[in-house]
């Protein structure tokens, strides 16, 4: 009994040591992935680089792109928040709403401030994104979020 005792101790302790490493792990990937997105955001500002230059680091961002992606999905993480999307109120934070008079466009993501995360279908990050949104009239019920301006 003793000696079951000490082999379950020490699996709850390697299970504990095991989750640790995992949130680790999630933690630099979102890291290295916030960090990839702010120099693309920052590359596509900045006009003291040149033109031939800004266009070899965006290649080189371009080309990183796809072994980055794969990599993640591997590891049972995605990223959610694309533009022209709709808004997933579970995935999305709304930073900002954008009028537009497209009713096509009404609830669709315009931008993303920052990507969300998932983890084995499971919420890490929320998108941070603006929003178009069509106005309507005073008694008109919006379809994305069910509520009714009055």
């Amino acid at each position: 009994l003793q000696d079951r005792e000490n082999k379950e101790t020490a699996l709850e302790s390697l299970l504990k040591e095991k989750k640790q490493k995992e949130q680790a792990l999630i933690a630099l990937a979102g890291c290295c992935r916030d960090q990839m997105d702010l120099f693309r955001q920052l590359l596509a500002r900045d006009t003291g680089l040149g033109l031939q230059r800004q266009k070899a680091w965006q290649e080189q961002l371009d080309m990183m792109e796809g072994p980055v992606q794969a990599a993640m999905r591997a590891c049972g993480m995605e990223e959610t928040g694309c533009v022209g999307d709709p808004v997933d109120y579970h995935l999305c934070e709304i930073l900002e709403p954008i009028d537009t008079q497209d009713r096509q466009l009404d609830g669709t993501i315009a931008r993303v401030y920052r990507k969300g995360r998932l983890y084995c279908g499971q919420v890490i990050t929320k998108a941070q994104v603006a929003v178009y949104r069509c106005p309507t009239g005073p008694d008109t019920l919006q379809t994305n979020g069910g509520l009714r301006d009055l």
